[in-house]
Protein backbone atom coordinates (compact mmCIF):
# COMPACT_ATOMS: atom_id res chain seq x y z
CA UNK A 1 0.00 0.00 0.00
CA UNK A 2 2.88 2.38 0.82
CA UNK A 3 4.67 1.64 -2.47
CA UNK A 4 1.49 2.22 -4.50
CA UNK A 5 0.87 5.52 -2.73
CA UNK A 6 4.44 6.75 -3.34
CA UNK A 7 4.35 5.72 -7.02
CA UNK A 8 1.15 7.75 -7.46
CA UNK A 9 2.80 11.02 -6.31
CA UNK A 10 3.92 11.98 -9.82
CA UNK A 11 0.34 11.73 -11.01
CA UNK A 12 -0.63 14.70 -8.82
CA UNK A 13 2.64 16.67 -8.51
CA UNK A 14 6.05 16.80 -10.25
CA UNK A 15 7.59 19.02 -7.59
CA UNK A 16 7.72 16.31 -4.92
CA UNK A 17 11.01 14.53 -5.57
CA UNK A 18 12.24 13.47 -2.11
CA UNK A 19 10.89 9.98 -1.33
CA UNK A 20 13.22 9.21 1.58
CA UNK A 21 11.68 8.02 4.90
CA UNK A 22 12.89 11.28 6.53
CA UNK A 23 10.59 13.32 4.28
CA UNK A 24 7.54 14.56 6.28
CA UNK A 25 5.24 13.72 3.37
CA UNK A 26 6.48 10.12 3.24
CA UNK A 27 6.06 9.86 7.00
CA UNK A 28 2.47 11.05 6.66
CA UNK A 29 1.80 8.52 3.85
CA UNK A 30 3.15 5.70 6.02
CA UNK A 31 0.93 6.80 8.91
CA UNK A 32 -2.19 6.85 6.69
CA UNK A 33 -1.30 3.42 5.28
CA UNK A 34 -1.02 2.07 8.81
CA UNK A 35 -4.44 3.51 9.72
CA UNK A 36 -6.01 2.10 6.53
CA UNK A 37 -4.55 -1.34 7.15
CA UNK A 38 -6.00 -1.39 10.67
CA UNK A 39 -9.39 -0.34 9.34
CA UNK A 40 -9.36 -3.12 6.75
CA UNK A 41 -8.48 -5.62 9.45
CA UNK A 42 -11.29 -4.45 11.74
CA UNK A 43 -13.87 -4.36 8.94
CA UNK A 44 -13.19 -8.03 8.23
CA UNK A 45 -13.62 -9.00 11.87
CA UNK A 46 -16.94 -9.93 13.51
CA UNK A 47 -17.03 -9.87 17.32
CA UNK A 48 -17.64 -13.18 19.08
CA UNK A 49 -20.73 -11.66 20.71
CA UNK A 50 -22.31 -11.19 17.28
CA UNK A 51 -21.96 -14.92 16.60
CA UNK A 52 -23.50 -15.66 19.98
CA UNK A 53 -26.43 -13.36 19.23
CA UNK A 54 -26.98 -15.10 15.89
CA UNK A 55 -26.90 -18.46 17.66
CA UNK A 56 -29.53 -17.20 20.12
CA UNK A 57 -31.65 -15.93 17.23
CA UNK A 58 -31.51 -19.29 15.46
CA UNK A 59 -32.30 -21.19 18.66
CA UNK A 60 -35.16 -18.87 19.60
CA UNK A 61 -33.81 -17.88 23.02
CA UNK A 62 -32.26 -14.81 24.63
CA UNK A 63 -31.08 -15.94 28.06
CA UNK A 64 -29.63 -18.84 30.01
CA UNK A 65 -32.96 -19.43 31.77
CA UNK A 66 -34.88 -19.53 28.48
CA UNK A 67 -32.33 -21.94 27.02
CA UNK A 68 -32.71 -24.27 30.02
CA UNK A 69 -36.50 -24.15 29.63
CA UNK A 70 -36.29 -25.02 25.93
CA UNK A 71 -33.90 -27.92 26.62
CA UNK A 72 -36.37 -29.41 29.11
CA UNK A 73 -39.19 -28.93 26.62
CA UNK A 74 -37.37 -30.54 23.68
CA UNK A 75 -36.30 -33.46 25.89
CA UNK A 76 -39.95 -33.93 26.86
CA UNK A 77 -40.91 -33.91 23.18
CA UNK A 78 -38.15 -36.42 22.47
CA UNK A 79 -39.62 -38.73 25.09
CA UNK A 80 -42.91 -38.93 23.14
CA UNK A 81 -41.20 -39.20 19.77
CA UNK A 82 -41.77 -35.62 18.59
CA UNK A 83 -38.40 -34.06 19.42
CA UNK A 84 -35.56 -33.07 17.15
CA UNK A 85 -32.02 -34.17 17.93
CA UNK A 86 -30.40 -31.37 15.92
CA UNK A 87 -32.34 -28.72 17.82
CA UNK A 88 -31.48 -30.33 21.15
CA UNK A 89 -27.78 -30.36 20.23
CA UNK A 90 -27.97 -26.68 19.27
CA UNK A 91 -29.63 -25.74 22.57
CA UNK A 92 -27.11 -27.73 24.61
CA UNK A 93 -24.28 -26.08 22.66
CA UNK A 94 -25.75 -22.65 23.37
CA UNK A 95 -26.28 -23.54 27.03
CA UNK A 96 -22.57 -24.30 27.41
CA UNK A 97 -21.72 -20.87 25.97
CA UNK A 98 -24.32 -19.04 28.06
CA UNK A 99 -23.22 -20.89 31.21
CA UNK A 100 -19.58 -20.00 30.54
CA UNK A 101 -20.46 -16.30 30.16
CA UNK A 102 -22.65 -16.41 33.26
CA UNK A 103 -19.85 -17.92 35.35
CA UNK A 104 -17.40 -15.25 34.16
CA UNK A 105 -19.88 -12.51 35.05
CA UNK A 106 -20.49 -13.94 38.51
CA UNK A 107 -16.75 -14.32 39.11
CA UNK A 108 -16.19 -10.65 38.22
CA UNK A 109 -18.98 -9.55 40.55
CA UNK A 110 -17.74 -11.78 43.37
CA UNK A 111 -14.17 -10.58 42.92
CA UNK A 112 -15.28 -6.95 43.04
CA UNK A 113 -17.01 -7.64 46.35
CA UNK A 114 -13.79 -9.19 47.66
CA UNK A 115 -15.62 -12.35 48.66
CA UNK A 116 -12.72 -14.75 48.36
CA UNK A 117 -14.61 -17.59 50.03
CA UNK A 118 -15.69 -21.08 49.04
CA UNK A 119 -18.36 -19.86 46.66
CA UNK A 120 -15.78 -17.90 44.67
CA UNK A 121 -13.50 -20.93 44.43
CA UNK A 122 -16.46 -23.04 43.33
CA UNK A 123 -17.21 -20.59 40.54
CA UNK A 124 -13.59 -20.78 39.39
CA UNK A 125 -13.78 -24.57 39.44
CA UNK A 126 -17.03 -24.60 37.42
CA UNK A 127 -15.56 -22.19 34.88
CA UNK A 128 -12.49 -24.38 34.45
CA UNK A 129 -14.71 -27.38 33.71
CA UNK A 130 -16.68 -25.39 31.12
CA UNK A 131 -13.57 -24.03 29.41
CA UNK A 132 -12.09 -27.53 29.13
CA UNK A 133 -14.96 -28.55 26.85
CA UNK A 134 -13.81 -28.80 23.25
CA UNK A 135 -15.52 -27.28 20.22
CA UNK A 136 -17.01 -24.17 21.77
CA UNK A 137 -15.21 -21.53 19.70
CA UNK A 138 -16.44 -19.26 16.89
CA UNK A 139 -15.85 -21.89 14.21
CA UNK A 140 -17.91 -24.38 16.18
CA UNK A 141 -20.69 -21.79 16.59
CA UNK A 142 -20.87 -21.33 12.82
CA UNK A 143 -20.99 -25.09 12.31
CA UNK A 144 -23.69 -25.58 14.95
CA UNK A 145 -25.88 -22.88 13.39
CA UNK A 146 -25.52 -24.20 9.84
CA UNK A 147 -26.04 -27.78 10.98
CA UNK A 148 -29.33 -26.80 12.65
CA UNK A 149 -30.55 -24.60 9.78
CA UNK A 150 -30.00 -27.44 7.31
CA UNK A 151 -31.91 -29.88 9.53
CA UNK A 152 -35.29 -28.27 8.61
CA UNK A 153 -36.54 -27.96 12.19
CA UNK A 154 -38.14 -24.55 11.59
CA UNK A 155 -41.10 -24.31 9.24
CA UNK A 156 -40.54 -21.15 7.19
CA UNK A 157 -41.10 -21.89 3.51
CA UNK A 158 -43.91 -23.85 1.85
CA UNK A 159 -41.48 -26.71 1.28
CA UNK A 160 -40.65 -26.75 5.01
CA UNK A 161 -44.32 -27.14 5.95
CA UNK A 162 -44.80 -29.87 3.33
CA UNK A 163 -41.79 -31.90 4.47
CA UNK A 164 -42.54 -31.53 8.19
CA UNK A 165 -46.21 -32.46 7.79
CA UNK A 166 -45.15 -35.72 6.12
CA UNK A 167 -42.34 -36.24 8.62
CA UNK A 168 -44.80 -36.00 11.54
CA UNK A 169 -46.46 -39.30 10.57
CA UNK A 170 -43.15 -41.06 9.95
CA UNK A 171 -42.13 -40.82 13.60
CA UNK A 172 -41.88 -44.13 15.49
CA UNK A 173 -44.45 -42.87 18.00
CA UNK A 174 -47.14 -42.56 15.29
CA UNK A 175 -48.48 -46.01 14.43
CA UNK A 176 -51.47 -45.07 12.30
CA UNK A 177 -52.13 -43.80 8.77
CA UNK A 178 -49.18 -42.06 7.13
CA UNK A 179 -49.38 -38.82 5.16
CA UNK A 180 -47.91 -39.20 1.67
CA UNK A 181 -48.43 -35.67 0.42
CA UNK A 182 -48.99 -32.20 1.85
CA UNK A 183 -50.13 -29.11 -0.06
CA UNK A 184 -49.50 -25.66 1.38
CA UNK A 185 -51.46 -22.49 0.63
CA UNK A 186 -50.52 -19.06 1.91
CA UNK A 187 -54.21 -18.34 2.31
CA UNK A 188 -57.20 -20.55 2.97
CA UNK A 189 -58.33 -22.31 -0.20
CA UNK A 190 -61.70 -21.32 -1.72
CA UNK A 191 -64.73 -23.13 -0.28
CA UNK A 192 -68.28 -23.63 -1.42
CA UNK A 193 -70.77 -22.71 1.31
CA UNK A 194 -71.55 -19.12 2.30
CA UNK A 195 -70.77 -19.85 5.94
CA UNK A 196 -67.34 -21.20 5.05
CA UNK A 197 -66.72 -18.25 2.74
CA UNK A 198 -67.30 -15.84 5.61
CA UNK A 199 -64.86 -17.82 7.76
CA UNK A 200 -62.41 -17.88 4.87
CA UNK A 201 -62.41 -14.10 4.54
CA UNK A 202 -61.71 -13.72 8.25
CA UNK A 203 -58.84 -16.19 8.03
CA UNK A 204 -57.39 -14.53 4.96
CA UNK A 205 -57.14 -11.28 6.85
CA UNK A 206 -54.79 -12.96 9.33
CA UNK A 207 -52.86 -14.81 6.58
CA UNK A 208 -53.27 -18.34 7.90
CA UNK A 209 -51.00 -21.00 6.43
CA UNK A 210 -53.32 -23.76 5.23
CA UNK A 211 -51.93 -27.30 4.88
CA UNK A 212 -53.93 -29.95 3.09
CA UNK A 213 -52.79 -33.45 4.04
CA UNK A 214 -53.27 -36.48 1.80
CA UNK A 215 -53.14 -39.79 3.71
CA UNK A 216 -51.99 -42.99 2.03
CA UNK A 217 -55.36 -44.64 2.63
CA UNK A 218 -58.90 -43.38 3.10
CA UNK A 219 -59.62 -42.35 6.69
CA UNK A 220 -62.91 -42.11 8.50
CA UNK A 221 -63.81 -38.75 10.15
CA UNK A 222 -62.49 -39.84 13.55
CA UNK A 223 -59.13 -40.96 12.12
CA UNK A 224 -58.87 -37.78 10.05
CA UNK A 225 -59.49 -35.61 13.11
CA UNK A 226 -56.82 -37.45 15.09
CA UNK A 227 -54.35 -37.16 12.19
CA UNK A 228 -54.94 -33.42 11.86
CA UNK A 229 -54.49 -32.95 15.62
CA UNK A 230 -51.18 -34.86 15.57
CA UNK A 231 -49.71 -32.89 12.65
CA UNK A 232 -50.88 -29.55 14.08
CA UNK A 233 -49.19 -30.37 17.38
CA UNK A 234 -45.98 -31.35 15.57
CA UNK A 235 -45.88 -28.14 13.53
CA UNK A 236 -46.87 -25.85 16.40
CA UNK A 237 -43.40 -25.85 17.98
CA UNK A 238 -41.67 -25.51 14.62
CA UNK A 239 -43.50 -22.59 13.05
CA UNK A 240 -42.35 -19.00 13.34
CA UNK A 241 -43.83 -16.73 15.96
CA UNK A 242 -47.11 -15.25 14.73
CA UNK A 243 -47.77 -17.91 12.09
CA UNK A 244 -51.26 -19.41 12.32
CA UNK A 245 -51.87 -22.91 11.04
CA UNK A 246 -54.92 -24.54 9.52
CA UNK A 247 -54.33 -28.24 8.84
CA UNK A 248 -57.21 -29.80 6.92
CA UNK A 249 -58.29 -32.84 4.97
CA UNK A 250 -58.67 -32.53 1.19
CA UNK A 251 -61.98 -32.05 -0.60
CA UNK A 252 -63.03 -34.28 -3.49
CA UNK A 253 -65.17 -33.80 -6.59
CA UNK A 254 -66.90 -37.00 -7.62
CA UNK A 255 -67.26 -37.86 -11.30
CA UNK A 256 -68.62 -40.70 -13.44
CA UNK A 257 -66.87 -41.87 -16.60
CA UNK A 258 -68.73 -43.76 -19.35
CA UNK A 259 -66.36 -44.83 -22.12
CA UNK A 260 -66.80 -46.84 -25.32
CA UNK A 261 -63.76 -47.69 -27.46
CA UNK A 262 -63.12 -49.52 -30.72
CA UNK A 263 -60.52 -52.25 -30.21
CA UNK A 264 -58.23 -54.04 -32.60
CA UNK A 265 -59.69 -57.18 -34.13
CA UNK A 266 -57.67 -59.72 -32.14
CA UNK A 267 -57.23 -57.67 -28.94
CA UNK A 268 -58.15 -59.06 -25.52
CA UNK A 269 -61.13 -56.85 -24.64
CA UNK A 270 -61.17 -57.73 -20.94
CA UNK A 271 -57.47 -56.89 -20.62
CA UNK A 272 -58.01 -53.58 -22.44
CA UNK A 273 -60.91 -52.60 -20.13
CA UNK A 274 -58.82 -53.40 -17.06
CA UNK A 275 -55.82 -51.52 -18.45
CA UNK A 276 -57.92 -48.43 -19.28
CA UNK A 277 -59.54 -48.40 -15.84
CA UNK A 278 -56.13 -48.64 -14.15
CA UNK A 279 -54.65 -45.88 -16.33
CA UNK A 280 -57.54 -43.49 -15.63
CA UNK A 281 -57.44 -44.13 -11.88
CA UNK A 282 -53.65 -43.68 -11.85
CA UNK A 283 -53.92 -40.40 -13.76
CA UNK A 284 -56.32 -38.79 -11.23
CA UNK A 285 -54.59 -40.25 -8.17
CA UNK A 286 -53.93 -37.47 -5.60
CA UNK A 287 -50.54 -38.92 -4.61
CA UNK A 288 -49.05 -40.42 -7.77
CA UNK A 289 -51.26 -39.01 -10.56
CA UNK A 290 -51.07 -35.94 -12.75
CA UNK A 291 -48.98 -35.30 -15.82
CA UNK A 292 -45.72 -35.43 -13.83
CA UNK A 293 -46.62 -38.41 -11.64
CA UNK A 294 -46.32 -36.32 -8.45
CA UNK A 295 -50.01 -36.21 -7.64
CA UNK A 296 -53.04 -34.51 -9.08
CA UNK A 297 -52.73 -30.74 -8.71
CA UNK A 298 -55.22 -29.50 -6.14
CA UNK A 299 -58.25 -27.79 -7.73
CA UNK A 300 -56.92 -28.46 -11.22
CA UNK A 301 -59.69 -28.71 -13.86
CA UNK A 302 -60.15 -32.01 -15.69
CA UNK A 303 -60.17 -31.88 -19.48
CA UNK A 304 -61.96 -34.46 -21.61
CA UNK A 305 -58.94 -34.47 -23.93
CA UNK A 306 -56.73 -35.83 -21.14
CA UNK A 307 -58.94 -38.94 -20.92
CA UNK A 308 -58.90 -39.22 -24.71
CA UNK A 309 -55.09 -39.08 -24.65
CA UNK A 310 -55.02 -41.97 -22.18
CA UNK A 311 -57.28 -44.00 -24.49
CA UNK A 312 -55.13 -43.31 -27.54
CA UNK A 313 -51.97 -44.40 -25.69
CA UNK A 314 -53.53 -47.70 -24.59
CA UNK A 315 -52.30 -50.75 -26.53
CA UNK A 316 -54.99 -52.52 -28.53
CA UNK A 317 -57.32 -49.51 -28.85
CA UNK A 318 -57.99 -48.01 -32.29
CA UNK A 319 -60.11 -45.03 -31.31
CA UNK A 320 -62.70 -43.64 -28.92
CA UNK A 321 -66.34 -44.03 -29.90
CA UNK A 322 -68.00 -42.37 -26.89
CA UNK A 323 -66.85 -40.56 -23.78
CA UNK A 324 -69.23 -39.15 -21.18
CA UNK A 325 -68.15 -37.47 -17.96
CA UNK A 326 -71.04 -37.11 -15.53
CA UNK A 327 -73.34 -37.99 -18.45
CA UNK A 328 -72.26 -34.91 -20.43
CA UNK A 329 -70.89 -35.33 -23.95
CA UNK A 330 -70.72 -31.60 -24.74
CA UNK A 331 -68.66 -30.14 -21.91
CA UNK A 332 -64.90 -30.23 -22.51
CA UNK A 333 -63.49 -28.96 -19.19
CA UNK A 334 -64.84 -29.86 -15.75
CA UNK A 335 -64.14 -27.75 -12.64
CA UNK A 336 -62.65 -29.73 -9.78
CA UNK A 337 -62.99 -28.57 -6.17
CA UNK A 338 -60.03 -30.33 -4.60
CA UNK A 339 -59.12 -33.76 -5.99
CA UNK A 340 -60.93 -36.02 -8.46
CA UNK A 341 -62.78 -39.03 -7.07
CA UNK A 342 -64.58 -41.65 -9.14
CA UNK A 343 -68.12 -42.34 -7.88
CA UNK A 344 -67.89 -45.84 -9.34
CA UNK A 345 -65.43 -47.78 -11.44
CA UNK A 346 -65.20 -46.39 -14.99
CA UNK A 347 -67.90 -47.90 -17.24
CA UNK A 348 -65.84 -49.12 -20.20
CA UNK A 349 -67.13 -50.97 -23.24
CA UNK A 350 -65.03 -52.43 -26.03
CA UNK A 351 -66.33 -53.02 -29.55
Amino acid sequence: MRDESVSAINTYSNKWTNYNPSDPGITLIELLCWVAENLFYRIDRIPDESYKNFLRLVAGTNSLEKTETLIKKIRGMEAVGMGDRKYQELLEFLWDIEKNDDLKRRIRETNLLKEQDGSYQQLLSDLKVMEEKEGRDVTAMKGASLNFIESRFRAVTEEDFEKLAIEATELPSWKKTKVKRAIVFEKLVPVASEEEKTLERKMMETEIVSIIIVPETTCNPSETKELIKWITSYLKDRKLLGTRLNVMAPRYTKIDIDLTVICNRFADKNAIKEDLANRIEAFIDPIYGGADGKGWEYQRPLSIYEILQIVENTKGVERTKKLLINGDDQKQVFSIDGFVLLKNEPQISCE
